[in-house]
């Protein structure tokens, strides 16, 4: 509606986002053109990084446009997928007996403790974090930093070796954190490219 209203008065708007999902970008799009009492077009493209832009006045309105990723940048990901939590709490524990550091998203505050549970008898006292939402703020704030302190850029590897953080999508949210292996909950493709 606010969208809608801006684009009425002649206003202009821009979204940066990193995870925006493309039924949202086409609501937006839809809203901004109903307030000039226009039809969106379909903004289909798929690519990552994208760029898009809509302008009602131009002569090609709609434009998309993938943005090429530096080579000194790009990075290979493995991906695998499990529907037995056996088989990933085992795959975790492999890579922890590995030296390397693990975090594993969890989708909701419930499964996370119940995975830190299942993980707490088996490490040593500071191997594993927990880090959800739910905490006070006061102890999110001194949590996110035990997380940054841990697995940030400023970390070394002896810090990380054989650790693991569990947590929910919190971790997402503008953390510079770098994991050997990450563990998600199934989620939606542009949350799992956010992690």
């Amino acid at each position: 509606m606010l969208l809608g209203f801006h684009a009425r008065a002649g206003g202009s708007a821009v979204l940066l986002s990193a995870t925006l999902p493309q039924r949202m970008k086409q609501s937006l799009l839809a809203a901004f053109a109903k307030g000039l009492a226009q039809r969106a077009p379909a903004a289909n493209e798929m690519g990552y990084p994208l760029v898009t832009s809509w302008s009602s006045t131009a002569t090609v309105p709609l434009a998309q446009q993938v943005i090429a990723t530096r080579a000194a940048v790009q990075r290979r990901v493995n991906v695998r997928s499990s529907s037995d939590e056996a088989e990933v709490v085992a795959a975790i524990g492999q890579a922890l007996a590995a030296g390397q550091c693990v975090c594993w998203v969890r989708n909701t505050v419930a499964d996370a403790l119940a995975a830190f549970e299942r993980f707490q008898p088996l490490l040593p006292i500071g191997h594993l974090l927990l880090f959800h939402a739910r905490f006070a703020l006061r102890d999110r704030l001194d949590m996110e930093e035990q997380v940054l302190a841990r697995f940030g850029k400023d970390s070394s590897a002896d810090q990380r070796a054989g650790r693991l953080l569990i947590a929910t999508q919190v971790v997402e949210q503008s953390l510079d954190v770098d994991f050997d292996l990450l563990v998600s909950d199934l989620a939606p493709i542009d949350r799992l490219i956010q992690r």
